[in-house]
């Protein structure tokens, strides 16, 4: 693969789950704005725990992809914070979903395989088809990232047949377009969280 291949999958699978890019970069915008240590303990006061985890893990989605490693990671953990007791499974499917962006982008093939393994367990638990799929296929790229093109396979093929599924479209161009990244042996390079202008 390409060198930069792994960066455009991983830009391209934070399109998907933010569905509206637009409307991403402009919350990207608002939550830089509000992201302060000081703006997020007001939030936490003034909102439910649910609506600040959710700003942070936005935020710090927005941020991997800005290139902004450090202020990602610090975001992250802000919203395990107040997480951090709420038996909510999608507010943890999110999270984990939040998790293993991160480190797609922070080139940690642990931390997505971790993170893309709780989600695929938990999403199915739940009966999550959409989650699961997007799960699937960060486990995946996780699969990918380690150098193991074929066992990554399966993840891509399952993510395909359920996007067909629930007809999700987009789901199934970015899970064929992985199959066939993982098809060409090619595993991605280091440093494909890097911008290259």
């Amino acid at each position: 693969m390409k060198p930069d291949h792994r960066a455009r999958l991983a830009s391209t699978h934070v399109r998907i789950s933010c569905a509206d890019s637009s409307r991403c970069r402009r919350q990207t915008q608002q939550l830089r704005v509000q992201r302060s240590h000081k703006q997020s303990l007001s939030l936490a006061r003034q909102d439910s725990r649910e609506c600040c985890r959710n700003r942070c893990l936005m935020a710090s989605i927005a941020e991997d992809i800005a290139g902004q490693r450090a202020v990602a990671r610090r975001l992250l953990d802000e919203a395990a914070a107040v997480t951090n007791g709420l038996d909510d499974v999608p507010a943890s499917l999110t999270f984990l979903q939040a998790r293993a962006l991160h480190g797609i982008f922070d080139d940690d093939v642990d931390a997505v395989r971790s993170a893309a393994t709780q989600g695929v367990r938990l999403s199915r638990q739940a009966g999550d088809v959409y989650t699961l799929q997007h799960m699937l296929i960060d486990l995946g790229l996780g699969e990918l990232m380690a150098g193991r093109p074929d066992e990554s396979k399966a993840s891509f093929a399952e993510a395909l047949r359920l996007a067909a599924q629930i007809d999700d479209r987009v789901a199934q161009f970015y899970a064929l377009g992985a199959l066939g990244g993982g098809a060409a042996g090619g595993t991605p390079a280091r440093g494909h969280g890097e911008r290259t202008g």
